[in-house]
């Protein structure tokens, strides 16, 4: 995995079949890895398929220091399969949760979460992962869209650029 570059993450709970399978999906873009010389402060830039030449950087004494993705109007819609895992024979548990739903802070960054109360099919992962809000909220537990909107009392002195 690399920094600064969007991951999905799907896990399908599925009671009746007693299954879990966890899906982690990036987009499908080229990533640019800037590498630094600390000797001469010479800046590169490799793309993250180039074995042969992230290897020579690395070993002519460059480090990698951020990454960026290269995005298109396709990359940005189509996302690829990073790592899939299925665990069988889950025990099936019931429980209640009396308190508020919190997401702790971290040095993650995340936007849209979402909980169904449905298993996921395969073939609708794509279109959901594309969904800024979700369509079929009837289907929705809990869904933090990622609003990019502030919504703010209105006060004389608001300094909002």
């Amino acid at each position: 995995m690399y920094t600064n570059v969007w991951y999905g993450v799907f896990i399908n709970l599925n009671q009746r079949q007693k299954t879990i399978d966890i899906k982690l999906y990036k987009r499908n873009t080229d990533i640019q890895i800037t590498y630094v010389n600390p000797a001469t402060f010479d800046f590169i830039n490799i793309s993250s398929t180039d074995v042969t030449g992230n290897t020579q950087a690395k070993n002519a004494g460059y480090q990698p220091i951020t990454n960026n993705e290269v995005l298109n109007n396709y990359s940005i819609s189509n996302f690829e399969m990073v790592y899939s895992t299925t665990y069988t024979n889950i025990e099936n548990k019931e429980f209640t949760f009396d308190n508020t739903i919190k997401l702790i802070g971290s040095d993650i960054n995340y936007s849209n979460l979402r909980i169904f109360n449905d298993v996921v099919e395969e073939d609708h992962i794509n279109s959901i992962l594309n969904e800024h809000i979700i369509k079929d909220a009837g289907m929705l537990i809990l869904a933090d869209n990622a609003n990019r909107k502030i919504y703010t009392n209105n006060h004389e002195n608001k300094n909002f650029r």
